[in-house]
């Protein structure tokens, strides 16, 4: 502020300090691969390994929530726990 400079934030990174807090791995527009295969209902969508984005933390219920999207399931978004994600960074386990 001392410099003059703007400083701003994304509206989805916003949280309401009203609220506790919920630590969480990741955040919006994050890269992460999927920690274990994703299902939807009984159909296989998601392999493990595969590359995704994080497009919205949500924290609830003592947990953060990912909403995501996969390149391997291009135009859906699925909501994710934590666990099932994991960063770049972690080796893939064959």
């Amino acid at each position: 502020i001392d410099d003059d400079r703007i400083v701003g934030c994304r509206e989805e990174e916003l949280a309401d300090a009203a609220e506790p807090w919920i630590p969480s791995l990741f955040e919006s527009r994050e890269w992460v691969r999927a920690r274990r295969v994703l299902s939807l209902g009984s159909a296989l969508r998601v392999p493990r390994g595969a590359l995704g984005q994080v497009l919205r933390l949500v924290r609830q219920d003592d947990a953060a929530i990912y909403h995501a999207h996969f390149d391997s399931l291009p135009g859906r978004t699925l909501a994710v726990p934590e666990s099932a994600l994991m960063s770049l960074a972690e080796p893939i386990d064959v």
